[in-house]
């Protein structure tokens, strides 16, 4: 009879062991979704954050180009920055349209 008795000790460890392990399992599983989530939150606010990077390289390239473009032709920049203001060279006249003269 003794060997009938430890039979059923082992077979009632069995169902614990396998509840124990389902239980890990579930604990192990739910870790891993919530670490999944907390990664992908993260990879979403770093591409963001790259994207923002890029459209201010992308804005600040437009600047550049711009700044050389002037730096290039800066006797024409420069005679436009005189016109805008009103002014001449030396020995020109400038003609002023009045509204509503004719």
């Amino acid at each position: 009879m003794a060997m009938h008795t430890d039979k059923r000790k082992s077979a009632k460890k069995r169902p614990r062991r396998n509840r124990m392990m389902a239980i890990a399992l579930t604990v192990f599983a739910v870790y891993v979704v919530v670490v999944l989530t907390q990664l992908q939150l993260e990879l979403n606010e770093r591409r963001a954050a790259l994207e923002e990077i890029d459209q201010r390289i992308a804005e600040q390239q437009r600047e550049n180009e711009d700044l050389t473009d002037k730096l290039n032709n800066y006797e024409k920049y420069l005679e436009e920055q005189v016109r805008e203001r009103g002014l001449a060279r030396p020995g020109e006249i400038i003609f002023q349209e009045i509204p509503g003269m004719e």
